[in-house]
């Protein structure tokens, strides 16, 4: 008896130590995380803020040339802070769960499009269920609708383009779909820097995407699956 209640105490030891080690290499791989989105993207957009200032110093300009500089300044300040805002966003403990994803898509997206000639359909269900999502998993679903907005708005031609988000199972089903000139498959098959940057950023939340041509159009499926540990609660919130 005494051997065994020694067993089963030294093994809950261990067993607390190693949770205490996942949560401090959980802890780790998130500070670097974060340190990185830091260094790349608020760290590119200072450093070309402050590249433009100089070359404004030191070339001579004409009236013209300077309203264009100054122009592109604040357009990338205006980039940086929205940047920031997203990290911030990101990093709330507030905002962990997929109701608040999905309200946060839905304000950023209709803000955007709002001042263009076009149609944009927001299909989101009325209730969502309750799922938490990690800060990286947040980030990287925002982006990549965020890009695929920005793509189709930018080069599809489109009149109308369709944002839409539904759970299957255990996994996370979103679409950014429009009817404009379609992809250049060759394109999709080569992988260029937008199409990896876009898988990579799914593959590293456990997800998948893929491009989907339409007549006219182009349909983009992209899926997260869900940790096995993850539960899908039965409570739902009004969204």
């Amino acid at each position: 008896l005494i051997i065994y209640a020694t067993y089963i105490l030294v093994r809950q030891k261990v067993k607390r130590k190693m949770r205490l080690l996942e949560k401090q290499i959980a802890v780790d791989a998130e500070r670097q995380r974060i340190s990185t989105d830091m260094h790349d993207e608020i760290g590119s957009g200072i450093t070309r803020i402050a590249l433009m200032s100089e070359l404004m110093q030191i070339k001579q300009r004409t009236k013209s040339d300077l309203m264009d500089e100054i122009k592109s300044i604040s357009t990338s300040a205006h980039k940086l802070v929205e940047t920031m805002s997203e990290i911030i966003w990101a990093l709330n403990p507030q905002n962990d769960t997929l109701e608040n994803l999905l309200a946060y898509i839905r304000e950023q997206s209709q803000q955007h499009f709002e001042p263009f000639d076009l149609q944009f359909d927001i299909d989101f269900p009325e209730e969502v269920p309750y799922v938490k999502l990690s800060n990286q998993e947040r980030r990287n679903l925002f982006l990549a609708t965020k890009e695929l907005l920005n793509n189709a708005l930018k080069h599809s031609e489109a009149t109308v383009i369709s944002l839409s988000f539904y759970v299957n199972r255990n996994q996370l089903c979103f679409s950014v779909s429009d009817n404009g000139i379609g992809i250049n498959q060759q394109k999709i098959r080569e992988g260029s820097n937008g199409i990896r940057n876009l898988r990579k950023r799914m593959n590293d939340i456990n997800g998948s995407i893929e491009w989907i041509p339409l007549n006219p159009g182009t349909l983009v499926n992209y899926t997260m699956t869900l940790n096995a540990n993850t539960t899908i609660s039965t409570f739902v919130g009004v969204f």
